[in-house]
């Protein structure tokens, strides 16, 4: 009897546990919708950030290094550029993004201004093969007080 108990159980935790799959699947097109008339509304109004309902919303903008191409062509561009440490039989693409960003930086820093073309950071040849988008997003954290 016991059994039939635990069994109902995980069938009710199953069946809770779609249901919030769902409300997810539902929060995350409406954050979606959301998101995109925020980054249009930071814009015009030429903000980027609100405090509201205890939080602060914000965008935040992220270098991410790709390739155009074919993914061998590029891991061998990386490796005739001294960038062997971001390859095994791939790259890796979290800290090869990482590294552009840092480099990306560096240039603004020392040029004080802008990049205004990411890949003007790349040899020609891993312009060819690599590219870099900048990714934008709203996110949300607790409000300090």
């Amino acid at each position: 009897m016991e059994t039939a108990k635990v069994a109902k159980r995980l069938a009710e935790i199953d069946d809770e546990l779609q249901e919030l799959k769902d409300q997810k699947k539902a929060l995350s097109e409406e954050r979606d919708k959301l998101e995109k008339q925020l980054k249009e509304d930071f814009s015009e109004l030429g903000i980027n950030n609100i405090n509201i309902a205890g939080r602060t919303v914000y965008m935040h903008s992220q270098y991410w290094a790709f390739y155009k191409g074919d993914k061998q062509n590029a891991v061998e561009a990386l490796k005739n550029n001294g960038l062997d440490q971001y390859v095994s039989e791939t790259y890796n693409t979290q800290s090869l993004s990482a590294y552009f960003r840092e480099k990306i930086r560096e240039y603004e820093d020392e040029h004080d201004e802008p990049l205004m073309n990411p890949e003007d950071i790349m040899s020609p040849e891993l312009r060819d093969e690599l590219g870099i988008s900048e990714k934008v997003q709203i996110r949300s954290r607790k409000a300090q007080k």
